[in-house]
């Protein structure tokens, strides 16, 4: 309508753009998401392992390194490849999420973990992949 005047006022402006700031900026760090990839594969790594004393589980750790070109869960715990693989003696072992049941047999805590976390890591790396593609123009 002719001679009509609209006025808005937009609140907290320059706090939103702030925030917003701090997230491109984190973002933009290949080594924060890589470490986001593999904290998602450090946890469902974690539920899949099998507990008696709790020492397996609390030895498993994430690492990133190379500027956030790679990217591994690892634990320093010597059994933990029996676990894993099984022996002669015992079928290598997971628990599913939710449960407190032992699987035997089948994969170990890492693969089972790392299956369950797949999908997780993947919407992660393809974010880092697109937000370097922004960067870079490729």
């Amino acid at each position: 309508m002719p001679g009509m005047d609209v006025k808005m006022e937009i609140r907290g402006n320059k706090e939103l753009n702030r925030k917003l700031q701090e997230q491109i900026k984190e973002l933009s760090r290949p080594e924060a998401m890589m470490g986001k990839a593999v904290m998602a594969a450090q946890g469902e790594i974690k539920v899949a392992t099998p507990v008696d004393t709790g020492r397996l589980r609390s030895s498993i750790f994430p690492l990133v390194s190379e500027g956030g070109r790679l990217g591994k869960v690892y634990t320093n715990v010597v059994y933990a490849s029996y676990v894993e693989y099984g022996t002669k003696r015992m079928k290598s072992r997971h628990v599913t999420r939710g449960s407190s049941v032992r699987v035997k047999g089948g994969p170990g805590p890492f693969e089972f973990g790392l299956s369950q976390a797949r999908e997780k890591i993947q919407k992660i790396l393809h974010e880092l992949g697109e937000t370097l593609k922004g960067k870079w123009g490729r």
